[in-house]
């Protein structure tokens, strides 16, 4: 080679270059556009100039993802890119979800914003979008575009999940009792995250509402964080299974919640400093909730008027978990225990267990406690698994390795001793941080098994850094027990030894007669010899994995 370029590539190398398949190009466009929905629109244009394949493969993409600050000049340059990418879509591609997210820097005027965002929603409701998110960090504009396009008219009947930040919102309709959400039919998922609203206030006048109604027919999970400038607020979802309620306490009362099949509510109020009869009202309409999680701070704040509650009637029909978060020296009255699950208007008594679990969490000093109460009339059981038989639980824990398996007897009397009778050992060394931690594991492991239970599978990993002797002695000693258990019938080995040789191994299974049990074989970083495997005689063997193995003749470095 001239020039001493002999590590540039030869012509073979640049040919085969050449061949390489782009197999990501070679997908159908409707995958391609399903891929390039996950990421922001800008990107998605830019795969235009990778080949005349992806020339139009963006114009039918079926999501808009806009953000802003992909851009130096946030408005200019977002508004002309927003304008240019709805023209030169095509008309017919559809659009399932869109994205709007507004940065700090967005420095558009606001007759230019509110074109803008007249362009985009008409556009949306055009092709009956499912899905909006719309996040705006400035929280100045973003509401005028809803002002005939959005609330109170048809054009997202389509709508499935609507997801608002840092938005001022203006619905038509009366302060008294604004219901915005009434329009959406399929609405599904709603998030609003320190929203404000506006309606029609005497003379026509924008003001802020007195009460604000969500109501949904198939509404699921809701999302209500930070809400401003309005005295009340009211929800109406019979179908509602999940509630999120929480962020800086901004004085708004609870009013009448209609949430006959609510699951699961999160109530995680800060800065609630003289809240407590605003939770009460609350928790009132959360009656029919199976789980109720609260904040730590709504916790302190319930402490602190725990006299409220005392010999208060508790409004839970159906509560079966309560979870909260304790920082320091907060704890839970036991007036406030009684009031959450003491309901003396049960005709029903329902013997209860109380579960307290605490919990230290790196090293800072908060602690998680859990209140669980368990229901023993037989309606329901909140641990099924323990209640499954024997052979299906050891069946379970076969798929683990030994050390979790062993982890399983502190859980309660049922399960300490069912690891001892699990008919498949899984060793890793992975598993122990010193090899010493896992020769004592292996050894204590096998002397405390039931000798009665067959050993069907053993998988073994020696690791990397085990002595050659100790991981063949461990070995032996493993091949030894499975052959002294009760009707020794080892069909399933697999061995991960890094530069180990087979010939170390095979001496342990020819001497217990497991090659004559054995169908399932897998090897993997063994040293194998020529012959090595058909001088084993396997009789039964069906399956054999080799994998990373080096073959060699036995007299070779």
């Amino acid at each position: 080679m001239i020039g001493g370029s002999s590590h540039w590539p030869t012509c073979k190398r640049r040919k085969k270059a050449r061949k390489i398949k782009d197999r990501l190009s070679e997908l159908p466009d409707h995958l391609l556009r399903r891929i390039l929905s996950f990421v922001d629109s800008k990107f998605a244009v830019q795969t235009c100039l990778l080949s005349r394949r992806w020339r139009s493969v963006w114009k039918g993409v079926p999501a808009l993802n806009l953000d802003s600050k992909s851009f130096n000049k946030a408005g200019h340059s977002f508004n002309r890119f927003a304008s240019e990418i709805l023209s030169r879509r095509y008309d017919s591609a559809p659009v399932d979800e869109m994205s709007l997210e507004i940065s700090d820097t967005f420095d558009l005027s606001l007759g230019e914003s509110v074109l803008m965002y007249q362009k985009l929603f008409d556009y949306a409701a055009l092709h009956e979008i499912r899905s909006l998110r719309a996040a705006n960090s400035e929280g100045e504009e973003l509401w005028h575009y809803f002002n005939g396009v959005g609330f109170g008219s048809p054009a997202f009947r389509m709508l499935a999940t609507l997801h608002l930040e840092g938005c001022k919102v203006y619905c038509p309709g009366s302060i008294d009792r604004l219901d915005p959400f009434s329009d959406f039919p399929n609405l599904r998922d709603l998030s609003l995250a320190h929203c404000s609203w506006r309606g029609d206030g005497e003379d026509g006048i924008e003001d802020r509402p007195v009460c604000l109604r969500i109501s949904g027919i198939k509404l699921l999970n809701l999302r209500i964080e930070g809400l401003w400038y309005m005295r009340k607020i009211e929800i109406f979802a019979q179908n509602l299974e999940s509630l999120y309620y929480g962020g800086e306490d901004t004085g708004v009362d609870i009013g009448e919640l209609h949430l006959p099949s609510l699951d699961r509510a999160y109530v995680h109020i800060w800065d609630c400093f003289g809240a407590a009869r605003r939770l009460m009202n609350m928790f009132r309409g959360l009656h029919s909730t199976r789980t109720l999680e609260l904040h730590w701070n709504t916790v302190k704040e319930i402490e602190r008027d725990h006299d409220l509650f005392d010999g208060q009637v508790s409004p839970f029909t159906r509560l079966k978990t309560l979870i909260f978060n304790a920082r320091g020296s907060v704890r839970m009255p036991d007036s406030v225990s009684r009031y959450f699950f003491g309901n003396p208007s049960n005709k029903e008594k329902k013997s209860t267990e109380f579960k307290v679990e605490e919990d230290m969490v790196g090293n800072s000093k908060r602690r998680k406690k859990k209140l669980e109460v368990r229901s023993h009339d037989g309606e329901e059981q909140i641990d099924r698994l323990s209640n499954l038989p024997d052979n299906i639980i050891e069946r379970i824990l076969s798929f683990f390795d030994t050390k979790s398996v062993v982890q399983t007897s502190i859980l309660s009397r049922r399960w300490r001793c069912l690891w001892k009778a699990v008919p498949s050992l899984n060793f890793s060394r992975k598993c122990f941080r010193k090899k010493s931690s896992f020769t004592e594991h292996v050894n204590k492991f096998l002397s405390l098994r039931f000798d009665s239970v067959t050993v069907g599978s053993i998988t073994f990993d020696f690791g990397r850094d085990h002595c050659r002797r100790a991981g063949i002695e461990l070995f032996h000693n493993l091949m030894q027990h499975a052959a002294a258990s009760h009707g020794s019938q080892l069909y399933h080995l697999s061995i991960n030894h890094s530069h180990g040789n087979f010939s170390d191994i095979a001496a342990p299974i020819t001497d217990y007669d497991h090659h004559e049990s054995l169908k399932i074989l897998k090897l993997r970083g063994l040293v194998l010899y020529s012959h090595a495997l058909s001088s084993l005689g396997f009789k039964l063997l069906t399956t054999l994995e080799l994998d990373f193995c080096r073959l060699s003749e036995p007299n070779a470095p």
